[in-house]
């Protein structure tokens, strides 16, 4: 369940917010569907509704969805600390929004991944036209938990993706470190 305090945070930290059934996807609908769904007052949050914010356009904000263990474990070295965190209940602070201030329309969407035996998708960089579901619950029950909740911080889009990539870089590298006593095999 979302907080008062979220949503408070939610509408005056200027995020384009809209909302969708639990199990529906929102993405199956057109931009122009989610947008009548806009929510822009308190009162129109719902029990039993999930709650997308609308990356880039005027909001210019860029979610970093971290989707590995490792870049979990990492990111607190590599990105800025930003005022706004989620995730799910298991990955508390697997998502962090940004407002890159250059934000263009070509700005769309950046991923980071590594081919391996483990789960290949490492970081993604969610810009313009995507969305990201930052209230309610997932198909697996599991809710949305938010770790902060103020303003996110301003950063260029450069400066952002080169510290993704870095964050790739290095959680690659801890996947693959050797255990101890085999770092000649590594």
């Amino acid at each position: 369940m979302i907080t008062e305090k979220v949503k408070e945070s939610l509408l005056q930290n200027g995020f384009i917010i809209f909302a969708s059934d639990y199990g529906k996807k929102a993405v199956a609908e057109s931009w122009t569907i989610r947008l009548k769904k806009q929510i822009k007052q308190i009162d129109q949050f719902k029990e039993f509704t999930n709650v997308n914010i609308a990356t880039g356009g005027d909001s210019l904000i860029v979610d970093i969805d971290l989707d590995c263990e490792e870049t979990n474990a990492l990111a607190d070295h590599f990105l800025n600390p930003t005022g706004s965190e989620f995730g799910r209940e298991s990955t508390p602070r697997s998502h962090r929004l940004y407002k890159v201030i250059d934000l263009t329309k070509k700005h769309t969407r950046a991923y980071f991944d590594f081919k391996g035996t483990d789960k290949s998708m490492l970081v993604e960089m969610r810009a313009n036209k995507h969305y990201t579901m930052c209230g309610g619950q997932y198909d697996n029950q599991e809710q949305v938990v938010w770790s902060k909740h103020d303003k996110p911080t301003e950063i260029t889009y450069d400066t952002l993706f080169k510290q993704c990539a870095k964050l790739s870089v290095a959680s690659v590298l801890l996947r693959k470190y050797a255990n101890e006593g085999m770092r000649n095999e590594y």
